[in-house]
């Protein structure tokens, strides 16, 4: 679960952006969002960052995934356009596949590009941190992760990973590096087989360290997921029929409630390859690639909620909206507050102020006030606040506010503005 989010200079966000998802309300034994850790912090278990286009909403998931992504892959110590003009040159010249262009993409794939500055601040580092609450056994407790980086001379100003076992208790240092080629949490954790067969290690020291980050590489890449906008077909179709196998009953209770015209769903018979057919009410069968965008979208939505539910891992959902019934998507957040205490968290983005207004079977309010962040881009600077730090005419907004209800009336400011769209017209 994350608690604390840092990002600056990533992309679409020049200046600090900072994110904190510890529970701060009133009574908070009552709320059902709140998950309590071993030392009894509340982390809000539902967080909703409500923004408009270019606020730096989908910045924020690509600052985590690429986080992730240097945690598993080395950085890229070449220029990604001029390899990428030299591999299209490649191929128009080359008739045949070569080995070194097969050896170039792969290079080019399995890499990290670092170019992720601001356009403003490129000559600046760019910084990400996380901190994660991390239930495992005797290794419970606080993770923090902190890089810092340039695109120029493509290396690590700093890398800089603790822990601590409750909230208030002093950082273990684990690792604290300056200008470095790789992240060592990703070296680590992918080469210490070999590292403890040097004699000239402190093995000690090294399984020590190897312990805190393999429960926190686990966690972040192996636990949870990240689902953009895109959809995809290959691998996605791979996830149906492993989830397929497992429950086909869910799997069919799933999709009749998002497409009412399937009667069930089967795996295609008399065939080598693999795939799910979709048995029509009206007869005839259809394949994945004729069911509807949204359809595909909640599936996929749906699909890994229950999987990092199962594995108590974090959900991040880039504009959740996206080609969604508002109904299914308040059907995927009650999936997260379902299960008593369970340890598991939901993060996304999103135009849809309605989104917040979401109940349970029992017409309580999923959504507190401080799990609701507002994206505003002013003046080029992202601003981020919380629903509970917001006042209107001097007052903070009560917890039973409908979010819908305050944005319709204008008291929040997302863009795009209604007088700067009025203006337009008028002036068409």
């Amino acid at each position: 679960m994350f608690t604390k989010i840092y990002i600056k200079n990533f992309q679409g966000i020049l200046n600090e952006v900072e994110f904190d998802f510890i529970a701060k309300s009133r009574n908070k034994d009552k709320q059902i969002s709140l998950y309590k850790t071993h030392d009894g912090i509340y982390i809000n278990k539902l967080v909703g960052i409500l923004a408009g286009n270019a606020s730096g909403k989908t910045t924020i998931i690509d600052a985590l995934g690429t986080l992730g992504n240097l945690m598993v892959e080395p950085i890229m110590l070449f220029d990604f356009e001029e390899e990428r003009n030299k591999i299209f040159n490649m191929i128009k010249e080359v008739k045949d596949e070569s080995i070194e262009l097969n050896q170039r993409i792969e290079k080019l794939n399995n890499s990290v590009c670092l170019e992720v500055q601001h356009v403003s601040g490129k000559d600046k580092d760019t910084c990400i941190q996380v901190e994660m609450y991390i239930e495992e056994d005797e290794l419970s407790g606080y993770y923090k992760y902190k890089l810092r980086f340039n695109s120029a001379n493509k290396k690590i100003s700093t890398e800089k990973f603790t822990y601590r076992k409750n909230y208030k208790s002093k950082e273990e240092e684990i690792i604290n590096l300056h200008d470095i080629s790789e992240c060592q949490l990703y070296y680590i954790n992918r080469y210490y087989d070999n590292m403890m067969n040097l004699e000239m290690i402190n093995k000690q020291s090294l399984e020590r360290k190897y312990k805190f980050i393999k429960t926190f590489f686990y966690h972040y890449i192996n636990d949870s997921k990240i689902v953009g906008t895109k959809i995809p077909d290959f691998f996605e179709e791979i996830s149906f029929l492993k989830f397929y196998k497992k429950s086909p009953q869910i799997m069919e209770q799933i999709i009749k409630i998002v497409d009412p015209k399937i009667n069930s769903v089967k795996m295609k018979p008399d065939s080598d390859d693999e795939e799910l057919i979709y048995e029509l009410k009206t007869g005839g069968n259809i394949t994945r690639n004729n069911l509807s965008t949204g359809t595909k979208r909640f599936l996929t939505l749906i699909l890994n909620a229950m999987n990092v539910i199962k594995s108590k891992g974090v959900l991040l959902i880039d504009e959740i909206e996206e080609n969604m019934h508002k109904e299914l998507i308040f059907l995927i957040l009650r999936l997260f507050v379902q299960l008593d205490n369970n340890s598991t968290q939901i993060i996304f983005s999103t135009n849809l102020p309605e989104i917040f207004d979401c109940l349970n079977e029992d017409e309580q309010k999923l959504f507190k006030q401080d799990s609701i962040y507002l994206l505003n881009n002013i003046n080029g600077n992202v601003e981020a606040k919380r629903m509970s730090e917001i006042k209107i005419n001097d007052k903070r907004i009560k917890g039973d506010a409908l979010v819908s209800t305050i944005y319709k009336k204008g008291d929040i400011t997302v863009q795009p503005s209604k007088k700067e769209i009025d203006s337009f017209l008028r002036s068409i």
